[in-house]
């Protein structure tokens, strides 16, 4: 993966968003990359368009809210972050797809 801290550093504030939301815990696949990027859930049902739609508000409501990036939305990870969340940019779904089989959501989405 090319090392693009915006992008990187979206991944654990959605991961937390997430699991506050959802009770999902972490992403279970995600690929993360420049123009757009994929993470996916295991949940306990489909989110509705809706649901997507206040995912999407509260991530950006959180962006835009210049937090710090700490050891509390980061853990241990060793890649480069930016240093607050106003500098991720703009958090916007592409496309979503669940499996009903594996109860699996995955968001396709970019950061602008």
């Amino acid at each position: 993966m090319e090392d693009f801290p915006p992008a990187h550093t979206a991944v654990h504030v959605i991961e937390n968003i997430m699991d506050k939301l959802y009770g999902c815990g972490k992403s279970v696949d995600s690929h993360i990359e420049r123009k757009k990027s994929s993470l996916s859930y295991v949940m306990d049902h489909k989110p509705s368009r809706k649901e997507e739609k206040e995912l999407e508000r509260r991530i950006n409501e959180f962006i835009d809210e210049n937090n710090p990036i700490d050891a509390a939305i980061i853990g241990d990870c060793n890649m480069k972050h930016v240093r607050t969340t106003s500098q991720i940019g703009r958090f916007e779904i592409l496309a979503t797809s669940w499996d009903q089989c594996s109860m699996t959501f995955k968001m396709r989405y970019k950061i602008v």
